[in-house]
């Protein structure tokens, strides 16, 4: 019960950030949630019942494996070259991004040489900093757990990666 009223409260805060910040006026605003999202609450925020922006509540205790300031400074780095949703807002608690309309009933034929020039391009994109990565994050995630973890965690990549 405790988390369903953290949860409205959050919710609530999103309309009304949306709403002064004139995205969509706050009686227009509807939010649904999205079944997606490992360490976010993901939800669509909708304007006449079409999705608008996508609004990301952060997991909590996460800090040691997923640098927020990071994920949203190179998300940033990738909207200058035109790869992902724009970010609008964002806070430690949550971020709102744009929201990308897609298709998922199209035959793979009509987007494959498309993809491939895409692909291309995403992956002459520089990085942005080659040291903040999953591995080093995962390494420091394991030096900071306790010993059961750092076992658990060294077995799982033996088995991903043997």
């Amino acid at each position: 019960m405790i988390f369903l009223k953290h949860m409205q409260k959050r919710l609530s805060k999103i309309k009304k950030v949306v709403a002064n910040a004139g995205l969509i006026s706050e009686e227009k605003i509807a939010i649904s949630r999205v079944e997606a999202g490992v360490t976010n609450q993901v939800y669509f925020v909708m304007e006449d019942s079409a999705p608008k922006l996508v609004a990301r509540i952060y997991g909590n205790n996460l800090d040691a494996l997923i640098d927020r300031d990071y994920e949203n400074e190179l998300l940033r780095h990738l909207n200058k070259h035109g790869v992902g949703p724009s970010i609008v807002l964002d806070s430690d608690e949550y971020r709102i991004e744009s929201f990308i309309k897609g298709a998922t009933d199209l035959a793979p034929s009509s987007y494959q040489a498309q993809l491939a020039k895409e692909l291309r391009r995403f992956h002459s994109i520089p990085i942005l900093n080659a040291d903040k990565n999953f591995w080093s994050r995962l390494d420091d995630w394991i030096l900071k757990s306790n010993p059961p973890f750092d076992f658990w965690v060294h077995f799982l990549v033996f088995l991903l990666f043997k």
